[in-house]
C-alpha cells in the first residue's frame, strides 16, 4: 500500500484536468493587445488585493481591461490551488474507503480460513479421544496416540497463526507480513508473535517425535522391529531438532532488526543464509542415515541374508550428494554479499 499522502495517478490525473480547465476557461477572457496595461511601477500588492476581493473579479467581469495579467493570474492561481486541495481531499477520501473495502475482504477471507481450521482442529481432537478409549480398553497399543497427537499440536499452530493473521489484517489494515524485516504496527511485533506460537507448537512436537524414537528403541531391543525403523525415528528427532533451531535464530534476528542492529536488506540476507545453513545440516542428517542403510544392506547381502536391492538407496546418496554441492554454492552466495 502506498503513503497516502503520496499523490495518486488519479489526483494526478485530477489535478491536470483541473488545470487545464481553468486555464481554458481564463483564455476566454484575455485582455486583447490594445487593452490598457497598468503601471508597471504600481505596487502589484494593491492589484492583487483588488483583484481578490472585487465582486466583479470574483464573479468573472474584469471591466474595460484597467485590471493587469497578473492580477488574472492570481485569481486562476487561487482556482487551481483550491482545486488541488479539494481534488487530494476526495481522493484520499476514495483511497480509504478502497482500503476499507479490501480489509474487510481480507477479513471475511481469514475468517472461512479460521472456521475451516476449526473444523479440523475439532475432528483431531475428537480421533485422539477415540483412540486413547481404544488404548485404555485393550484394543489398540498406546503408540497409535502418537501420530493422533501431532495432527492435534499442527491444528492447533495452523489455527492460533490463522487468529494471528486477523488480528494483524484489523491492526494494520493489509495483508499481514511475514518477513524479518516487517514493521512493527501499532506497538505489536507480529513476527515475533508468529515465531513463538510455532516455537511452542515445535517443541511439542519435539516431545512426540522423542517417545516414538524411545519406542522404536525398546521394540528393536525386544526384537519386535527391525534396526532400520529406530535409525528412521531418529532421523525424524533430529530433524525436529533442527527445525526448533530454525526458530531460535530467526527470533535473535528479528530481535536485532527490531532493536535497529540490522538494516532490512542484511536481515533478510542473514534470514536466508541461516536457512541455507540449516538445510545443509538437514542434508548432513539425511545422508548420514542413508550411508548408515546402505552399510547395513551391503553387510546383509555379504552374508547372503539379503538380496542385493541396494539400488533405491545409493540413487538417494547421489540426490542428496547433489542437493549438499548445491547449498553449499548458495551458501556461498549469501556469505559473500
Amino acid at each position: 500500500m502506498n503513503d497516502m499522502h503520496a499523490p495518486s495517478a488519479e489526483f494526478t490525473r485530477f489535478l491536470e484536468w483541473q488545470t487545464v480547465t481553468t486555464l481554458r476557461r481564463s483564455e476566454r477572457f484575455r485582455l486583447d493587445d490594445d487593452d490598457e496595461i497598468a503601471d508597471p511601477n504600481a505596487d502589484p500588492t494593491a492589484f492583487a488585493l483588488v483583484a481578490v476581493d472585487s465582486p466583479g473579479i470574483a464573479a468573472g467581469n474584469e471591466g474595460s481591461g484597467a485590471w493587469p495579467r497578473f492580477a488574472r493570474i492570481i485569481r486562476i492561481a487561487a482556482i487551481v490551488l483550491f482545486s488541488m486541495t479539494a481534488g487530494a481531499a476526495g481522493v484520499v477520501a476514495a483511497e480509504r474507503a478502497r482500503d476499507s473495502k479490501v480489509v474487510e475482504r481480507l477479513l471475511a477471507a481469514q475468517t472461512i480460513k479460521i472456521t475451516l481450521e476449526e473444523q479440523r482442529l475439532a475432528a483431531a481432537k475428537e480421533a485422539l479421544a477415540k483412540t486413547r478409549r481404544r488404548v485404555e480398553a485393550g484394543y489398540a497399543p498406546r503408540w497409535s496416540v502418537l501420530p493422533l497427537r501431532e495432527n492435534q499440536a499442527i491444528a492447533e499452530e495452523q489455527l492460533a497463526l490463522l487468529r494471528m493473521d486477523a488480528e494483524e489484517i484489523r491492526v494494520a489494515g493489509r495483508e499481514p507480513l511475514r518477513s524479518l524485516a516487517s514493521p512493527v504496527v501499532a506497538g505489536r511485533d507480529f513476527v515475533e508473535e508468529r515465531l513463538l506460537i510455532s516455537l511452542e507448537a515445535r517443541r511439542t512436537l519435539l516431545g512426540i517425535a522423542e517417545e516414538r524414537f524411545q519406542l522404536e528403541k525398546r521394540l528393536v531391543g525386544n526384537g519386535l522391529a527391525p534396526f532400520s525403523s529406530a535409525a528412521k525415528e531418529k532421523v525424524l528427532l533430529d530433524l525436529a531438532g533442527l527445525e526448533i533451531d530454525r526458530l531460535e535464530g530467526q527470533r535473535k534476528l528479528r530481535k536485532a532488526f527490531v532493536e535497529g542492529e540490522y538494516e532490512s536488506d542484511d536481515v533478510v540476507r542473514l534470514g536466508r543464509l541461516q536457512e541455507v545453513e540449516l538445510r545443509g545440516r538437514e542434508l548432513e542428517v539425511r545422508r548420514a542415515h542413508a550411508a548408515a542403510q546402505l552399510e547395513t544392506a551391503e553387510k546383509l547381502i555379504a552374508g547372503g541374508l539379503a538380496p542385493d536391492d541396494t539400488e533405491a538407496i545409493r540413487a538417494e546418496l547421489a540426490r542428496i550428494d547433489a542437493e549438499v554441492e548445491l547449498n553449499g554454492l548458495e551458501r556461498s552466495l549469501y556469505e559473500g554479499r
